[in-house]
């Protein structure tokens, strides 16, 4: 379990990143992920094991990134278990780690994937910090354009080890944290921040990790896109 102090940190980040919030806001569906059909050709029990957990950005009070309407469309693909954790009423990083070990408890086969978005990357941080003080983990992080994983307090301070794969999804113009331990980079063409959330291929990268959670293997490189390992 973290520290209050873990929690507090991130409260006071939130204030600021509303003031850092980038323009640029897109209309229409969600794209459908080309690679929509491998999650849907795989089993039902399959699907069942994996659980994704998309952690929205309390800066976004608009819900101009659209996260939760990702979230919606890994369902329509028969991801049942991918679920919308918004901080400011689900909780704190402390409520999400409780969460992740929740689901360890109830099916001990699980597979999970935590998605920051933007500075909800730094509730999934949080949360790998205090499954990490317990020994656990998870199968995939997912962190989605955030600067602030590189911000404040967190300058310096070495990631936890606990995600046997970590996929950072930045704009091509912007510099993703380094250091992060078993981590690949794939960059958005978007000059804004707030589409990259949504951006098509986010979609598919985040369908294609899901994908690859199912069939169990973790060792599976990418399929897609401009790739390359930090470690």
């Amino acid at each position: 379990m973290p520290s209050n102090g873990i929690c507090v940190r991130t409260l006071k980040l939130g204030m600021v990143a509303c003031l850092l919030a980038v323009g640029g806001c897109a209309s229409g569906p969600i794209p459908r992920s080309p690679s929509a059909s491998l999650l849907q050709s795989q089993p039902a029990e399959r699907l069942e094991d994996v659980h994704v957990i998309f952690v929205e950005s309390p800066a976004d009070l608009g819900h101009w990134g659209r996260l939760e309407e990702v979230c919606c469309s890994l369902r329509r693909l028969g991801l049942h278990n991918a679920v919308y954790f918004e901080p400011i009423v689900d909780g704190c990083s402390c409520d999400l780690a409780n969460y992740v070990r929740n689901i360890r408890v109830e099916n001990p086969d699980s597979r999970i994937m935590l998605v920051g978005w933007s500075m909800g990357a730094l509730y999934v941080r949080d949360a790998l910090i205090a499954l990490d003080d317990c020994c656990e983990g998870v199968e995939t992080v997912v962190y989605l354009d955030s600067g602030f994983l590189t911000l404040g307090d967190y300058v310096g301070l070495p990631h936890p080890d606990n995600a046997d794969r970590v996929v950072l999804i930045y704009r091509s113009h912007q510099s993703p944290p380094g250091c992060i331990p078993n981590s690949v980079v794939q960059c958005v063409d978007s000059f804004f921040h707030l589409p990259v959330a949504h951006h098509p291929d986010t979609v598919d990268s985040i369908v294609q990790e899901a994908f690859t959670l199912s069939t169990g293997d973790q060792s599976m490189a990418p399929l897609f896109g401009m790739t390359h390992s930090l470690h």
